[in-house]
């Protein structure tokens, strides 16, 4: 027995109020089950992951073999891998045959699903190296040190790419019972409009500061702070990152809880590892060794020992812990443990599944060496502090668990370690949240094996579900349990609910962009069936997955209230950022037979609100002919010496910060999101500011971007375009005439001058920056533009004039 348990065009159009909409918005999904009887599941065939390119040395012949083990959806569809590769298939010799290299790859479900005969699949390597120098060699070491990989590190979806937070690196890489396994402090981005990697110029903080590396005393006691390996990644409401849990070496865990703003591209530390003020609760924290801590967002806050707690967290021991991320709230006030958060009968977390079910409960599923524990789903109601039960029939450690769009959980993967659990674990299994019971369905076909430790599956935006990973027990007769020696396949799952029905079809072009808590209605052209209603979701919001050693903890179901009118659907954004953290998300429709459409990627932006806020429409218009290529922005803010002078406000980073300093920024949203040349350049664009691109927003945008408008459109011109449906073209604001570019934002005013503030133009792709200026009326000296918030400014670039305006 092993124990590892130690520890485009307009893409829609707004109306009037909802008027008898299916289900309501506040429900949370707790009546949204549309399963039922009938349909037929499939499975792609099994396709092996081959490396074939010259990326590493010492390629064997016919290339490497890719074990996958991280994966995270795109906003496009495709699937970004992360895993190792070997050179011999199975039955893995030690050194020479086991995991040699740290592999990141992005995998095309589309030409997955055009295969239908086992085979090879060619991939492509991204480089994951970002720091080819690592500080901590002890001068006796036999051995050096690995570079740094992506390998148990932990990843989420953000606004601008995928986060990863640490990894790991070796010493003996590949020697059985020598390796030495270090966490490690760095972070990285996978940027979506790259398709690269970039190293965060700030590392994470979290950590012991005084303990010996497990498995090297030669290190003695050193400083741990930020060196994280399994850490989990917890997207919250204002799309900031919780980052909880993992370890710094091998059975030593790290306790710490730090949040990622990406925003600034750094990390601030809620509680430290060795606080004093916390030690009852490091072990509820704690993962198993080589398994991760399970943290949820929880869409329906709770109040316990006095606080109202968001976080619900689940270590080694199966109970539950809450946590407050209240910043009032003192380090040894943040955490709670519910009086019934034990899981029952004492039975352990470590090796389980689980998954945040449609209205808030927790789903945990299998785990641990017990038979009767292996095949139980223990699900936890945080709202009334109980616990419910059903039995799967099947043993299953380290299995999956899939959110589906049709508001069921798919349960597959998982491995029988021991040899002592019942059922057949290549047989997936549906469980359905209203009844607590499981529906069962045939074993993948011509494979003997099973998907056990560092195995995922992840729903793709055509609604079927991509599996791949996994360690085997056995392999003609033989053990190959270790890891180092995984499955190198994926494999294409087709849901039975696919086959149930005509498949609802979304006709809009995406991305689609919803902005929270908007109180506006979203209208979709769709055809092809008849949505689901009443108590049930027929328009559904599933999060981005990222998946890896069995669970996603940010998956989410969010059913959003809706109606349809002529052949439109139409619906209302979340309205809470609990419920729906702020991010990417994939929609779905859903027929009254319980089948999904194919997926569309939406954007959930916030809202130009914050605590204390002024907030005012402010619309800016800025004068300028551009040729075909070029594009209108404009950048400003206050100036920084000023601010320092008059306002005591200092706007200049400290050396080496990344990004630089946004104090003299004013925040803003884009009230315009209709145009399909700039929506993409504005997503991620928070702030007037100084700097071109914030993180997070597309590389090509040097500013914050404009839409060119006209007071009247020129028949020569084609079909009328308006920036009401059109994001661009005849506007009403504008009276002055044609190539009058409009920036049209939500803007914080508090975070002005007295009102004021500066902008200043820049056209890409040509002339650049426009002439300084000298303005009548201007506040203080500057060789800028002077725009009021909260009214309309009209400007020509180069030239001095101003007009200002209130809004109507």
């Amino acid at each position: 027995m092993t124990m590892r348990t130690l520890l485009a065009f307009p893409m829609f159009a707004l109306f009037g109020a909802v008027a008898a909409c299916s289900a309501p918005a506040d429900t949370l999904g707790e009546l949204t089950e549309n399963f039922s009887e009938g349909g037929q599941d499939s499975w792609g065939p099994s396709l092996r992951l081959r490396d074939t390119t010259d990326t590493f040395s010492g390629k064997p012949a016919g290339g490497w073999y890719v074990s996958p083990i991280h994966a995270t959806l795109l906003p496009d569809g495709k699937v970004l891998v992360t895993g190792w590769s070997r050179s011999q298939l199975d039955q893995c010799q030690f050194p020479e045959g086991s995991r040699a290299n740290g592999e990141s790859f992005v995998l095309d479900p589309s030409e997955l699903g055009r295969r239908n005969a086992p085979g090879e699949v060619a991939i492509q390597p991204i480089d994951e190296v970002v720091d080819r120098d690592f500080r901590l060699k002890p001068a006796d070491a036999p051995n050096q040190w690995s570079r740094e990989v992506l390998y148990c590190a932990g990843h989420t979806p953000t606004a601008g790419g995928v986060l990863y937070t640490g990894g790991s690196r070796y010493q003996y890489l590949g020697q059985q019972g020598r390796e030495i396994e270090i966490g490690i402090s760095s972070a990285r981005m996978l940027d979506y409009t790259t398709g690269r990697f970039r190293k965060l110029a700030a590392p994470m903080l979290g950590g012991a500061a005084n303990e010996t590396v497990e498995g090297a005393p030669s290190f003695g006691p050193v400083s741990q702070r930020g060196w994280r390996w399994y850490p989990t990644n917890t997207r919250m409401p204002d799309g900031s990152v919780l980052v909880t849990g993992g370890f710094s070496s091998i059975k030593r865990p790290n306790l710490s809880v730090e949040s990622f703003d990406p925003a600034r591209g750094s990390f601030s530390v809620m509680v430290q590892h060795d606080d004093a003020s916390v030690p009852g609760f490091r072990d509820l924290m704690a993962p198993g060794l080589k398994d991760y801590t399970h943290t949820f967002l929880l869409p329906r806050p709770v109040t316990v020992g006095g606080k109202t707690r968001s976080i619900a967290m689940m270590g080694w021991n199966g109970r539950i812990l809450t946590m407050s991320t209240d910043a009032a709230t003192p380090a040894g006030q943040r955490f709670a443990e519910p009086r019934n958060g034990a899981r029952p009968g004492g039975a352990q977390g470590w090796d389980s599944t689980s998954a945040l079910l449609p209205g808030g409960r927790i789903l945990v599923m299998g785990g641990t060496n017990n038979p009767a524990v292996a095949q139980r789903a223990d699900v936890y109601d945080p709202a009334t502090d109980t616990w419910t039960r059903a039995d799967s029939g099947i043993g299953r450690r380290n299995a999956s668990s899939v959110l589906l769009p049709d508001g069921t959980a798919l349960v597959v993967n998982g491995w029988d370690e021991d040899g002592n659990l019942a059922g057949d674990r290549k047989r997936p299994q549906v469980f359905l949240p209203r009844t607590g019971k499981f529906q069962t369905f045939a074993a993948s076909p011509n494979d003997p094996f099973e998907r056990g430790y560092h195995s995922f599956a992840m729903l793709l935006k055509d609604g079927s579900v991509l599996l791949g990973g996994g360690t085997t027990p056995v392999v003609d007769g033989k053990a190959v349990a270790s890891i180092g020696c995984e499955r190198t396949d994926v494999r294409i799952y087709r849901p039975s609910y696919l086959t149930k029905g005509p498949r609802p079809v979304i006709e809009a072009p995406e991305p689609i962009d919803l902005t929270i808590a908007s109180g506006s209605e979203t209208s979709l052209p769709f055809s092809g069936a008849t949505l689901a209603s009443g108590d049930e979701a027929g328009v559904v919001l599933m999060a981005l997955g990222s998946t890896t050693h069995s669970f996603d903890q940010n998956q989410r179901f969010v059913p959003l209230a809706h109606r349809v009118d002529a052949g439109r659907v139409v619906f209302r954004a979340p309205e809470d950022a609990n419920v729906a953290p702020l991010g990417d998300y994939i929609l779905f429709l859903v027929s009254r037979e319980g089948t999904p459409s194919v997926g569309k990627h939406v954007r959930l932006a916030p809202r130009a609100e914050a605590s204390g806020a002024d907030v005012r429409r402010t619309v800016l218009f800025m004068y300028g002919q551009t040729s075909p290529g070029q594009d209108m922005f404009l950048r400003g803010g206050i100036d920084h010496r000023y601010a320092q002078a008059a306002l005591g406000r200092t706007c200049t980073a400290p050396a080496g910060s990344v990004p630089s300093n946004y104090a003299c920024a004013i925040p803003l949203v884009h009230r315009n999101l209709k145009n399909a040349t700039t929506a993409p350049l504005k997503r991620g664009d928070a702030r007037l500011d100084w700097y071109g691109a914030e993180p997070g927003q597309n590389g090509d945008a040097v500013g914050t971007p404009a839409d060119w408008t006209t007071n009247t459109w020129p028949t020569s011109f084609g079909p009328q375009k308006t920036v009401q449906l059109d994001g661009f073209g005849v506007e009403p604001l504008n009276t002055y005439g044609q190539h009058y570019w409009m920036v049209d934002v939500d803007m914080d005013c508090a975070a002005t001058a007295g009102g004021w503030f500066e902008v200043k133009s820049f056209v890409s792709n040509g002339p650049g920056w426009e002439a300084d200026v000298t303005q009548d009326g201007a506040p203080y000296a500057s060789g800028n533009h002077f725009a009021r918030c909260g009214s309309v400014n009209v400007f020509r670039r180069g030239e001095p004039g101003a007009v200002i305006r209130p809004l109507p």
